[in-house]
């Protein structure tokens, strides 16, 4: 099964990630919370996030990879 590449958005605001991964989801992708080193004492938050490229045929229940 193939993925895009992730991808990552900083967020500082716990509640703006929380905001940001639901609609995420609603569209598809598959997300995990990340924190980012800015200095020697200093951390940052974010999302990274991606899409797994499959195919649902609702009519047949058949997956389609690729």
């Amino acid at each position: 099964m193939a993925s895009e590449k992730p991808m990552m958005i900083e967020i500082s605001s716990v509640e703006d990630r929380k905001t940001v991964v639901s609609i995420l989801h609603t569209n598809g992708y598959t997300t995990r919370p990340i924190k980012i080193k800015k200095s020697a004492k200093g951390l940052s938050y974010g999302i990274e996030f991606f899409r797994e490229n499959i195919t649902i045929d609702a009519r047949a229940g058949a997956v389609d990879e690729g």
